[in-house]
Order: structure tokens, then C-alpha cells, then sequence
């Protein structure tokens, strides 16, 4: 593990060396430094704690998306500002899966994917989800710079698109600048790079929403893979059928979560699955380093938590504190799930 570690810094420069003529694309991340100084932005990730909230009130606000949130039905409602899709690249193409992996990790209903994992169809899904938000900045792995061009699923000199160079190595404890000409070290994280990217860009007040791994207990599933039934076919189905939806989780994958209930979201009932982790889990995470690095540089991180559930990393805020706190957000009725 040691010698892994030690090979990642040669290993990055000498990739760095063969991607030299891509370096233009990367240079032009300058341009963000600092651009949203003193702002404050929403960050939307999948977790199903999204579902929660009247998503659309963030019309008026800075909002990043993470990953696959492009396929939310509010998408178009909030307009947001940044997509983050830093894990996208060939290393996801044609992986094979089976059914479990269909119902619990590829949205298949969203995007129908033939039974194999493909970059090219989030891609084109997300640029076409996206195509009436002028606006809208998309940020990728700049290591994925030449599949990219060799499949042409979109220009790679598009002006909107933005490449950030990850070092699979968390390393900012020793830190107090970001510079998105080189490498960051947020340990290949998505959600912790991005988070860095929005820093570099100058907001001092970034609000969480959806990472349900940060909670106590961990809140499990995305919004577009967790059990979901319809309100009509009762209550008593919803249940049986919700302890069976993680049974069959459970068995195959060897994990150990639980069901806990369920939650009226219009006219559906939503499973709530929760895993059991101790202190230490989150003391020792990277999640807690990435809170005190922002904290030392005068950046807030705050996470918006449902009802049940703490959060023992970033500060915790509800949906009704921010409106108390903003006259903006209050203007636009913001409310409790």
C-alpha cells in the first residue's frame, strides 16, 4: 500500500508529460479564481435526501450538481450554474452487469443502457438534459481529455466546459491555496473535488444537500434507484416491499443496511434505508479533513439534514434556518421537507 502510494506522484507527472498539448484547455481554469468571491452556492448531489425539498425555490441561488443529478425532474426549475461530472471517463465503459447491478447502481429507467455501463450515455443525457442552460459550466476529469475527443460527444473546446486534474490522493492538511492549473488532492473523491473546484471559485458559504453518506446514520441510495411505490397501492404493499428491496441489497452485495420506514413524496411513497456508524467512521474520514481545510481558509461548509438524521462532519442547517437567515430565501418560501 505504501509503495502504491509512493508511485501515484511519478506516475501523475509522467501522464502529465504525454497530455502536454491539452495543457491550453487546462489554463483556461483561471479564469475562475475567485470570479464568485464571498457568494454563497447550493451544492445538489443524488443521495435521496433530495427528493425532500421544493428544489425549485433555488431558481435565484448559485447551484452545482454532482454526477447523475442532471436526470432529476427539477433540473430545468433550479437552472443551475455548474455540473460536476469529474468521474466520467472510459474507465466506466463497457463494464458487464447483472440485474441487481441494473436495479441498485445504473439508473436503467432513466437511461437504458443494453446491460453495459456507458460513459457516451450519461454524456449525451446530461448534454441534452442541459442544452437550454446557457449558462451552465460543466467540469470534467481532465485525464478523460482524449477519450472525450476520440468519441466527439461533445466539443472539447466547448467555452463551457472546464477540465480539473485529480490526484487520487488526499493530501491538503498542509495546505491553505488551491491552484486548479495542477493537480488537486482530494483523494479522487468527486464530491470533495468538486467542492474544492467551487472554493477556488471564491464562495465562503457552500450548502450541502443529498450526501447521505455524511449523516448519522448514513442515509443509503440514490433518488433514482431507491425503492419507490406508488401511494394507490397502499401502505401495507409499500412496506413488504421495501424491507424485500434491501433484503435482496443485502444479500448480494454483503452490506448491512437497514430499512427504516417510509416517506410520502406527492403521490409515492419513498423507502428510507439507513447503515449504523460509529464516531470514529466520521472523525477519521476525509469528509472531516476536507471541512477543517475549508474552515482554516474562512470557508463554511454546511449540510442540510432531514429530520432523524445528524451530521457529525459539516455544520448541520435546515431548510427553514436558511430562509430565517436570508432575506432571499425567505422571499421565495423556503420550507421544511
Amino acid at each position: 500500500m505504501k509503495l502504491k502510494e509512493l508511485l501515484k506522484e511519478p506516475y501523475f507527472l509522467v501522464h502529465d508529460l504525454i497530455f502536454q498539448k491539452y495543457n491550453s484547455y487546462l489554463s483556461k481554469n483561471v479564469e475562475l479564481k475567485n470570479r464568485y468571491n464571498n457568494e454563497r452556492c447550493f451544492v445538489l448531489l443524488t443521495g435521496e435526501p433530495v427528493s425532500y425539498y421544493n428544489l425549485g425555490l433555488l431558481e435565484n441561488e448559485f447551484v452545482a450538481t454532482c454526477g447523475m443529478f442532471f436526470l432529476h425532474d427539477e433540473l430545468l426549475s433550479i437552472k443551475p450554474n455548474f455540473n460536476f461530472n469529474l468521474g466520467l471517463g472510459p474507465t466506466i465503459d463497457n463494464i458487464k452487469f447483472n440485474e441487481y447491478e441494473k436495479i441498485f447502481r445504473w439508473p436503467e429507467k432513466y437511461l437504458p443502457s443494453n446491460s453495459v455501463y456507458d460513459c457516451s450515455i450519461i454524456i449525451k443525457a446530461l448534454f441534452d438534459k442541459t442544452k437550454t442552460l446557457d449558462d451552465i459550466k460543466y467540469f470534467f476529469n481532465f485525464d478523460s481529455i482524449k477519450y472525450f475527443e476520440k468519441e466527439n460527444l461533445f466539443s472539447i473546446s466547448n467555452p463551457n466546459v472546464f477540465y480539473i486534474k485529480q490526484m487520487n490522493k488526499f493530501d491538503l492538511t498542509t495546505r491553505t491555496t488551491l491552484d486548479l492549473l495542477n493537480r488537486i488532492r482530494g483523494g479522487g473523491n468527486i464530491f470533495i473535488n468538486s467542492i474544492l473546484c467551487l472554493i477556488y471559485m471564491g464562495f465562503k458559504e457552500i450548502y450541502i444537500l443529498g450526501a447521505g453518506y455524511t449523516y448519522r446514520p448514513n442515509f443509503i441510495f440514490h433518488f433514482y434507484s431507491t425503492f419507490v411505490s406508488q401511494i394507490n397501492l397502499g401502505k401495507k404493499l409499500a412496506m413488504t416491499s421495501g424491507q424485500q428491496f434491501v433484503d435482496e441489497y443485502n444479500k448480494v452485495y454483503n452490506q448491512n443496511i437497514k430499512f427504516n420506514g417510509l416517506k410520502i413524496i406527492g403521490e409515492q411513497y419513498r423507502g428510507i434505508y439507513i447503515k449504523e456508524r460509529s464516531l470514529d467512521y466520521y472523525e477519521n474520514s476525509n469528509y472531516n479533513k476536507l471541512d477543517q481545510f475549508a474552515r482554516n481558509i474562512g470557508v463554511k461548509l454546511y449540510n442540510i439534514v432531514p429530520n432523524g438524521f445528524d451530521s457529525p462532519v459539516f455544520e448541520t442547517k435546515t431548510w427553514n434556518q436558511i430562509s430565517l437567515e436570508n432575506p432571499i430565501a425567505q422571499k421565495n418560501n423556503f420550507s421544511e421537507e
